[in-house]
């Protein structure tokens, strides 16, 4: 556990191997827990259930994104005043993330119950499936707030430097679904409605022990409602840095969808099955870049806070290097056994020279992905999420969708993959450039 003198003071790199460790392990613990319902609905309930379930997914990205404009504007004023010991935010922050959440929850728990089989059937679900997913989806929402405010009050934990503590809880509830799913939807042969009530009951569980560390430990956020404020200042900050989270995750959505629709139609389905299992390669690569950001937010918080940015600067270049570094390492076996990592996922397919090569291309992206992610967790910790938020949309805007467009009807199926190898590379200098206008700023203050 890292406290503020150890962050303040410590080796850097010491700090980074002992906060990130939890924070990757936190990660794919997190990556595990959204395959427990998919799981046990194809292996025991049908695939309708499955395929409903499934379906469930793109809608309950609004959730997380939502949830990550609350958890990242929290956490970045909690650590922030960590390092400047602004009693005010002590006092008051936790009211507020409470508060952001309660409303999130109702507003978004109401619509989603209400509009649940309008929304099911534009993301595609008939008959069946669609009975499937509304009793999930419906299930999902109606217990939403445990989700949204544990995830949001959890990251407090992590903006004071306690991952290991946040990881242990997190595991916890994972361990805790997977049991509940076991005996509600094997044993007792609930279906559907038993794997949400799984999840839901699972979630409140993490937030009741998460809610157990402010009240039970040493945190420097505050339980006490009666000395609470109104604080203009604390909201604005907290849908400042936030908005830039939120945005880039329905972003993320979004482009999903264009990128799979672009896939299907330039590819046929052996092909579209091709660039899922690619996909889902890169993505389960880079856990550990996120596992250390969420190291890295509170060390360059809590000393930027305290008027200490060379060490944040400095964080920040060392977190640069050392993720640059692990993403090489796992290019390595993934440049070399390109064919067999790949028949992990497509064990009866033969691959061609050509898809040998576009597998080879995309996961280039790994050792650049970093660059540009450390510089937008940089400066969501000092005060600039408006960049970030420019710089997300720009992203999408000017980059992916002409790019997405253009070079597939150049090249055809190719032009998918050096679309994304090329946005990552142009979204890379233009983030380096901006980033560095960003420090001067900050220097100059």
């Amino acid at each position: 556990m890292a406290g503020k003198e150890e962050i303040l003071k410590d080796n850097i790199w010491k700090l980074m191997l002992n906060m990130s460790l939890p924070g990757i392990g936190g990660m794919l613990v997190i990556s595990l827990n959204s395959f427990v319902d998919a799981m046990f609905a194809g292996r025991y309930i049908g695939s309708d259930a499955l395929a409903g379930i499934s379906l469930c997914i793109p809608l309950l990205v609004v959730n997380s994104a939502v949830t990550g404009f609350i958890s990242s504007g929290s956490s970045n004023i909690l650590s922030r005043a960590i390092g400047s010991k602004d009693e005010t935010v002590f006092r008051n922050l936790f009211a507020y993330t409470l508060a952001f959440s309660l409303v999130a929850s109702v507003v978004l728990g109401v619509l989603g119950y209400l509009f649940s089989t309008p929304l099911l059937q534009l993301m595609g679900a008939t008959g069946e499936i669609l009975k499937e997913a509304g009793t999930y989806y419906r299930l999902m929402m109606a217990g939403c707030f445990t989700s949204i405010f544990g995830l949001g009050i959890s990251s407090l934990i992590r903006a004071e430097g306690r991952m290991k503590y946040a990881m242990s809880i997190t595991t916890f509830a994972v361990i805790l679904n997977i049991i509940l799913n076991a005996i509600l939807v094997i044993y007792l042969r609930w279906g559907v409605k038993g794997s949400a009530i799984a999840t839901v009951a699972s979630m409140g569980i993490f937030t009741l022990l998460t809610l157990r560390y402010f009240v039970k430990e040493d945190s420097y956020v505050k339980l006490n409602f009666k000395k609470l404020a109104y604080l203009p200042n604390m909201i604005s900050d907290i849908a400042n840095v936030g908005l830039s989270a939120l945005v880039m995750q329905l972003n993320n959505f979004l482009r999903q969808v264009f990128l799979f629709k672009t896939v299907t139609w330039y590819n046929g389905a052996i092909d579209t099955a091709f660039f899922s299992a690619v996909f889902r390669i890169f993505s389960f690569s880079v856990i550990p870049i996120f596992g250390m950001l969420q190291a890295m937010q509170p060390i360059v918080g809590i000393n930027f806070g305290a008027g200490n940015l060379e060490r944040s600067i400095r964080a920040l270049n060392y977190f640069r290097l050392a993720t640059i570094g692990m993403m090489l390492i796992a290019l390595i076996p993934l440049q070399i056994f390109s064919g067999e990592i790949l028949s992990l996922l497509l064990p009866e397919m033969n691959f061609s020279a050509q898809d040998i090569m576009r597998f080879r291309l995309l996961m280039c992206i790994l050792p650049i992905a970093p660059i540009a992610s450390t510089a937008v967790v940089f400066m969501l910790a000092t005060k600039r999420g408006k960049v970030t938020t420019y710089l997300a949309l720009g992203r999408e805007l000017l980059l992916f969708c002409p790019l997405m467009l253009l070079l597939p009807f150049l090249f055809g199926a190719s032009g998918i993959y050096y679309g994304l190898f090329l946005e990552n590379i142009i979204y890379m200098i233009v983030v380096i450039l901006v980033l560095k206008i960003q420090v001067k700023k900050l220097l100059f203050f």
